[in-house]
């Protein structure tokens, strides 16, 4: 996997930890490339799914040392 794709998708990874923790309205008001999320469970599910995928291609989390799901 290219260094530079991992990169872009760890920050993505914090962006998504970081709207886990706002209320609903917020995450979908300030997302455009991101679907919309009728609750902040639903978020937290779609994070869970991008930490999934990321350790199945071996992608280590370089901002964390390890993946917060």
């Amino acid at each position: 996997m290219n260094d530079k794709l991992r990169i872009y998708l760890n920050a993505y990874l914090l962006d998504l930890e970081y709207w886990c923790g706002l209320d609903v309205g917020s995450v979908n008001h300030y997302t455009n490339g991101t679907r919309e999320f009728s609750n902040i469970e639903e978020l937290c599910e779609y994070k869970a799914e991008l930490v999934s995928l990321m350790k199945e291609n071996n992608m280590p989390d370089t901002n964390h040392g390890e993946y917060n799901e």
